[in-house]
């Protein structure tokens, strides 16, 4: 099932319904016909965004819109699985984040990933290390390459989840180090963005988009895809199944530096149901026209 958000179709736009990620966030579609000029078109930037939930089913799903994107950010994927993905002239890139779980193989190797599925200029890759939580070590992991002239960093990144991630275990204040974790990911980027790069985050950050730990990422440096058309704000619809309370949540994002994609430029977002029998964190697929 693909839902359609944030403005537009390209040819005839058709109406759908949404509800809010988090209450009171006033979240709605906005639907109308596609005036972007043919220059926006063609700068425009495709990012897939996916938590696979430890699922190959749902991760061979976002690597197969490979063709139509310049960048796939995933997270809870295993190492095996991205190195058998690897394609002629693809820039691929992993990073473990936890032991706790194994991958299919046996291995422990199970952490986020950058993919690049065109052939780019001047590639490196970044690991920062974010604020310890239990069980993992999470990291934004970045791939630096040119594209079209222009210096670019996809990054991908996995936030703290719960309070208590381990039985036995003494808790955490997972709100507290979710907001260090995104401090440090808007401190570690800003100097590539201070540099005219264009910086892409895709992450789960296991908070709404209102909640405190998320304004650091909203505080001037990013547009999320979701605030795209002038939409700006903190909303979006929801981007996993119900929970054990039987609620949905907007946790998901893809963010773009603003100073290439400021919040007026034109964007798209489509979100796809994960594969039959899986359920889980939803297929962002997220579009913006770069440059003012």
């Amino acid at each position: 099932m693909t839902t359609s958000l944030v403005a537009t179709a390209l040819v005839t736009a058709a109406s759908t319904s949404s509800t809010p990620a988090d209450r009171g966030a006033g979240a709605s579609d906005v639907v109308t016909a596609d005036l972007v000029p043919v220059a926006a078109r063609k700068k425009r930037m495709v990012v897939v965004q996916q938590n696979t939930d430890a699922k190959q089913v749902t991760f061979d799903a976002a690597v197969a819109k490979a063709r139509s994107a310049q960048a796939i950010t995933l997270q809870e994927v295993c190492k095996s699985w991205v190195d058998s993905a690897k394609k002629a002239r693809w820039t691929v890139a992993f990073t473990p984040t936890t032991k706790a779980l194994k991958c299919d193989n046996g291995t422990k190797r199970k952490g986020v990933a950058v993919i690049i599925p065109k052939a780019v200029k001047r590639v490196s890759v970044t690991k920062f290390k974010l604020k310890a939580d239990i069980g993992r070590t999470p990291k934004l992991l970045c791939v630096n390459y040119t594209r079209k002239g222009v210096r670019t960093h996809v990054c991908s990144t996995h936030l703290v989840a719960f309070n208590k991630p381990i039985e036995d275990e003494p808790a955490q204040n997972a709100d507290k180090i979710r907001r260090k974790q995104v401090t440090q990911i808007r401190n570690k980027t800003r100097k590539w963005i201070k540099k005219g790069d264009l910086v892409v985050v895709g992450g789960d950050f296991n908070a709404v988009p209102k909640s405190r730990e998320m304004s650091a990422m909203y505080g001037g440096l990013y547009t999320e895809v979701n605030q795209l058309n002038g939409k700006g704000g903190r909303q979006g619809e929801e981007t996993t199944d119900p929970g054990k309370k039987g609620d949905r949540r907007k946790i998901d994002y893809v963010f773009f530096s603003r100073n290439r994609v400021p919040v007026k430029n034109w964007g798209k977002l489509e979100q796809i149901d994960h594969p039959e029998g899986h359920a889980g964190h939803w297929m962002m697929i997220a579009k913006a026209a770069i440059g003012r």
